[in-house]
């Protein structure tokens, strides 16, 4: 990144950021979500470090502004992007999407848990975001590129 900065413009090194570095987080970021929050700063840390290299930012940048500045979500932020988009796109297909769509509350099934273990896994991280999501933002009659839109916004 340090030498394709000074010979390329910045919609371009974002292009590249977003084909090599995010593609890679979103790779396994199902499973990345459920993990420890200590291994995703560890993942947030590489992110901003490459972000940070490629706008030749300062080492002590203000991380809320690099974000900001760069229009890039966060580790944690994509993990939830991704899950919302992925049971929206499975609630959709479901041949019981109209009975839940007629609910009054919006709600998925989770599957019942009894460990701690058991609640990281995407089976029911999944659908457990996607309920939380759908309590502050009205996602029911959605497509799946407003969805995009609408949960990238917020």
């Amino acid at each position: 990144m340090k030498t394709l900065r000074h010979s390329a413009p910045t919609n371009i090194l974002f292009l590249v950021y977003k084909a090599l570095c995010q593609s890679l987080i979103i790779y396994c970021i199902r499973v990345w979500g459920g993990a420890a929050k200590t291994i995703l700063i560890d993942l947030e840390r590489a992110q901003r470090a490459v972000l940070k290299v490629m706008l030749h930012k300062p080492f002590r940048f203000n991380t809320d502004e690099l974000y900001r500045d760069c229009r890039v979500l966060r580790v944690r932020q994509l993990f939830i992007l991704r899950a919302t988009m992925h049971m929206h796109r499975a609630t959709l297909k479901s041949n019981n999407y109209e009975q839940l769509a007629n609910q009054r509350v919006f709600k998925v099934p989770t599957p019942a848990i009894r460990t701690t273990f058991a609640g990281r896994q995407p089976h029911y991280l999944l659908p457990y975001v996607y309920n939380v999501v759908c309590r502050k933002l009205e996602l029911r009659y959605l497509t799946t590129h407003q969805l995009k839109q609408t949960v990238t916004r917020h």
